[in-house]
């Protein structure tokens, strides 16, 4: 199982590469509508989304479903990570607490999916404190989105 869930986080990875490719591609400016969707790096971005898409598909051959979510999650640290390094873009305290709570999701959730083998036999507390910690991560995100937005 080791070897779906590596083959699933590098498609996490690269689905992030895609997407600051795409990001960085949006911050520019085009002679026309039609170039900015038909040019290199983007049929390059979508086509490793593609890709990243039947890695996802073939990693699902082995890793539990309840375990994906936990794996796409990372996805949100890598495109931060990234976007600070190759788009310089700036990480402020409310993307820092938000990145914090992703990871206590990452490990609530994978500490609960690891061991479950029946749904029914879940922990109504484990569920309450994953129900809680899912909300507040995308209270701030869903600030930090607004945020980036109106910058």
């Amino acid at each position: 199982m080791i070897k779906y869930v590596c083959v699933f986080l590098f498609s996490v990875f690269i689905s992030s590469v895609s997407q600051i490719i795409l990001k960085s591609r949006a911050n520019e400016t085009h002679k026309s509508g039609l170039r900015e969707y038909l040019n290199a790096k983007v049929i390059i971005a979508y086509f490793i989304f593609f890709v990243s898409s039947l890695l996802t598909v073939f990693a699902y051959k082995n890793v539990p479903l309840s375990m994906g979510p936990i794996l796409e999650v990372t996805g949100y640290i890598w495109v931060t990570v990234m976007g600070y390094f190759i788009l310089k873009e700036h990480i402020g305290r409310k993307k820092l607490l938000g990145l914090a709570l992703i990871v206590i999701d990452v490990v609530v959730f994978s500490m609960g999916s690891l061991k479950w083998t029946d749904e029914r036999e879940i922990n109504k507390e484990k569920l309450g404190l994953k129900v809680f910690v899912s909300l507040i991560k995308e209270i701030i995100c869903y600030e930090v989105d607004m945020e980036d937005a109106m910058a």
